[in-house]
């Protein structure tokens, strides 16, 4: 697997991403949820489907575990930058994303492993741009970015996941064919990501939201 895959699986994986001495918690069973979010416009399209506003955070499952296994919050935000420290098991990683205009998009600008500070990287200069949402969010639209070819599948998908039911999620598919790596991503408005799925040629992982609070 080249470097941009990896960097994708990271990334998108939200980022894809972890915090040593971060103990693994066990998901209390509750009745399921029914989240009905209002479906996408070309007003709010992008800060609507990821609203990376300060101290909003999300946890997920991976591979159907019944444990959380990643946790996600934005640390930093200003302006049009945030910053989202993620950690699992074994590590913390962070990565600071950029809402764009002209047109509408969301770029991962920077990034950093092994990242046991919380500091704020939102003045450093940004190292790459990768593009993981643009507009217009319609079906059929596509954009490349980082070798990857993204598309909108669908704007009205209905998704289970431990943290409820969520519907009229946009599903948001990236492919790299001559590697043989597909990411498919579904994103809700207001909520962020919901469920993820990328798999390449000898794995295959899922991420699944468990809990949720967008501030």
């Amino acid at each position: 697997m080249n470097k941009k895959i990896v960097g994708l699986v990271t990334i998108v994986l939200l980022m894809v991403m972890m915090t040593a001495g971060c103990g693994v918690k066990q998901i209390e069973e509750q009745p399921p949820q029914v989240n009905e979010p209002a479906p996408v416009t070309p007003s709010n399209a992008i800060t609507e489907l990821y609203p990376l506003t300060l101290n909003s955070y999300w946890k997920y499952q991976v591979n159907e575990s019944d444990k959380v296994l990643i946790e996600e919050k934005v640390a930093f935000a200003e302006d049009n930058k945030a910053q989202l420290i993620i950690t699992d098991e074994a590590t913390v990683m962070t990565i600071v994303y950029e809402y764009g205009k002209e047109p509408e998009q969301l770029m991962a600008v920077n990034s950093r492993e092994e990242f046991y500070e919380e500091t704020s990287l939102l003045e450093e200069k940004p190292r790459f741009k990768n593009i993981i949402l643009q507009g217009p969010v319609e079906k059929g639209h596509t954009w490349e970015s980082d070798g990857l070819t993204y598309t909108v599948m669908d704007m009205e998908a209905e998704v289970d996941v431990p943290a409820g039911h969520f519907t009229n999620c946009v599903v948001i598919e990236a492919k790299d064919e001559p590697n043989k790596f597909q990411n498919i991503a579904y994103y809700c408005n207001g909520v962020g990501l919901v469920k993820e799925i990328s798999q390449g040629d000898e794995y295959r992982q899922t991420k699944e939201l468990a809990e949720y609070e967008v501030k």
